[in-house]
């Protein structure tokens, strides 16, 4: 039999997202504290008033969501990071037709502005790009070359240019975008290499055999590795991502996408991911598995 205190969650976390419900200490403690009361009385009544004034005093006091634009000083260095990129790669000549390099500048910067984005936005894009470099600069990582960094960077610039929670083929037309904007730039040649770049962010399908994708690959799961609180407020985003979902699908979808992660031999494919970061992203995924499941796992 459902808990009764569960439509009453349902209609909090309109206020406070349901996956910050289960995750947030705090919360866990007033739902063990209710459960116990449900088990010791026989009338929790007075108790399930309590309990719903300890979550509303929750909400009330909930830290304000951080903010989902890049600093003047991140735009800035994301305008540096687009333009080299162009220049670097193009066959447009030198410097290469402004033209088309701020046509596609517009057209990412749109998309990863547009409205229903909280997290598969310019700040994802940020954190990528950092993890990149992060790979790329250990020594645990096989030699990359400045032109390669380039074609990774690439694909971390278009990895979610399409993203529409509503469907399942948004790295294929991510791809699709990166395939147009090299058949600007004359590059054809770097069209396979850069749409198995995107397609390696496709989970849970099979790193493409070269030195590029295995990073590309870690670095778009870089995330799950974060401190806890930032962690849970990547959950807190997403969620809102798919707000068309309701809690009962999210939680089953939630649930699916990590048990899928941790049942990985290895989630990262690079031995830095694999020293530095498995240990964290399996901590936090497994904390939310067992959280989101009941404590039962």
């Amino acid at each position: 039999m459902m808990n009764p205190i569960y439509d009453d969650i349902r209609r909090l976390a309109q206020v406070i997202p349901l996956e910050e419900l289960y995750l947030n200490a705090d919360v866990q403690q007033v739902l063990a504290d209710y459960l116990l009361h449900c088990h010791q009385t026989r009338n929790a009544a007075r108790e399930h008033t309590e309990i719903l004034d300890r979550f509303k005093r929750l909400a009330a006091n909930r830290p304000t969501q951080p903010e989902q634009s890049p600093t003047a000083g991140e735009m800035s260095g994301l305008v540096d990071c687009w333009s080299g990129i162009v220049r670097r790669v193009s066959n447009l000549g030198t410097p290469p037709s402004a033209s088309v390099t701020n046509k596609w500048w517009k057209r990412l910067v749109d998309a990863y502005t547009e409205p229903h984005r909280r997290y598969h936005n310019l700040v994802h894009i940020i954190n990528v790009i950092r993890a990149v470099d992060t790979l790329i600069g250990s020594w645990t990582t096989p030699a990359i070359s400045p032109a390669d960094r380039d074609l990774i960077l690439i694909a971390a610039w278009f990895h979610d240019v399409v993203y529409d929670p509503k469907r399942n083929n948004n790295e294929a037309e991510s791809a699709e975008v990166a395939r147009q904007f090299l058949v600007d730039i004359l590059r054809h040649d770097l069209i396979d290499t850069i749409v198995s770049l995107v397609m390696a962010t496709s989970y849970p399908s099979a790193v493409p055999a070269n030195n590029m994708a295995p990073i590309m690959r870690d670095a778009d799961l870089s995330p799950l590795a974060f401190p806890r609180t930032a962690f849970m407020a990547d959950a807190r985003d997403i969620r809102q991502e798919y707000a068309h979902l309701s809690d009962e699908e999210w939680l089953k979808g939630r649930l699916a996408f990590g048990q899928m992660l941790l049942d990985q031999p290895q989630i990262y494919a690079t031995e830095f991911g694999r020293q530095q970061w498995e240990p964290i992203a399996r901590a936090n995924l497994g904390e939310m598995v067992h959280t989101l499941s009941g404590g039962s796992k």
